[in-house]
């Protein structure tokens, strides 16, 4: 994936944690296990971004392997979140199997009603 692609996304997931009430920094350039670090006060939340294709088989185990393996305080929440194609958003939780999914046009109105 080229790092610009990649980056669009993140800041999208970005906007959409802000949009949500979170105060979010951004690993440029990452190659760890983190994308996004957000806060709101009550809870820590990590994400790391990736993207497929929309007949990916994927299941980004390294990615999953590296939030799993993180030495984390309470209250920290860890999330796996792969944009596939041009529409789908899937957010897992690490660890668990729970995924929720979302298009990226509701993603791209709650940013634009929040005024993010």
């Amino acid at each position: 994936m080229k790092y610009e692609t990649g980056a669009r996304f993140e800041y999208l997931i970005r906007d959409w944690m802000r949009a949500k009430g979170y105060f979010v920094v951004r690993s440029a350039g990452s190659r760890g296990a983190i994308d996004l670090l957000a806060f709101n006060g009550k809870e820590m939340v990590l994400l790391q971004c990736k993207r497929e294709g929309e007949n990916s088989k994927r299941t980004h185990g390294d990615a999953v392997s590296s939030l799993e393996g993180l030495q984390v305080p309470p209250n920290t929440l860890r999330y796996l979140v792969v944009r596939r194609g041009k529409t789908e958003v899937v957010v897992r939780s690490v660890p668990g199997d729970e995924a929720r999914y979302f298009t990226i046009r509701q993603i791209r109105r709650e940013v634009k009603d929040a005024g993010t």
